[in-house]
């Protein structure tokens, strides 16, 4: 309200989501309409329905065989995936390039699977928040909801307990 013309940087006290982005103007300074040079809005789009972490740059802990940490990534469900060593704990993580808002993730697992681990969403590579936590995992598709969203670049599987005497080994990793 009481706008004088010229550039106006407005910043929003809370969090708004939504497809489409308005100026509704009640009021003119002048006699004539209302006239804009520009309107830019910024802000992070949501992507529920995306895999943010579709062939991104991955990193793990150890791998086996050949069987590295893009493999988790590549999309090939059956045909290539990450092998750990067979020691506890190890880990996988993927950078999503940038920051993104996370709520799901998806775990497809070979044989070897997970008993006990950790999802966990970092900034910065170095600190992680946990996202979820599992015990007594037997393998198999997780699909898993976050009780909370959780904002991060960088997600990975910690795991500290596994199901066989081999290491971790996942077919594909999701993240949304």
């Amino acid at each position: 309200t009481g706008g004088t013309g010229g550039v106006e940087n407005i910043t929003f006290t809370t969090t708004v989501t939504g497809r489409y982005v308005r100026m509704y103007g009640t009021a003119r300074t002048t006699g004539y309409g209302f006239s804009l040079w520009g309107f830019e809005v910024y802000g992070t789009p949501a992507v529920s329905n995306i895999n943010l972490a579709s062939n991104k740059t991955a990193t793990a802990s150890s791998i086996v065989g050949g069987n590295t940490a893009a493999m988790a990534f590549d999309g090939n469900i059956t045909g290539t995936r990450w092998e750990s060593a067979s020691s506890d704990p190890q880990w996988i993580t993927v950078d999503l390039g940038s920051s993104y808002t996370v709520t799901k993730a998806k775990l497809t697992w070979e044989t070897a699977a997970a008993k006990d681990y950790k999802i966990q969403v970092s900034t910065d590579n170095l600190t992680w928040v946990d996202a979820y936590s599992k015990t007594g995992g037997i393998g198999g598709t997780e699909n898993i909801t976050f009780t909370k969203s959780v904002t991060g670049r960088y997600v990975r599987m910690y795991g500290t307990a596994r199901t066989t005497v081999y290491g971790y080994s996942l077919w594909d990793f999701q993240v949304y």
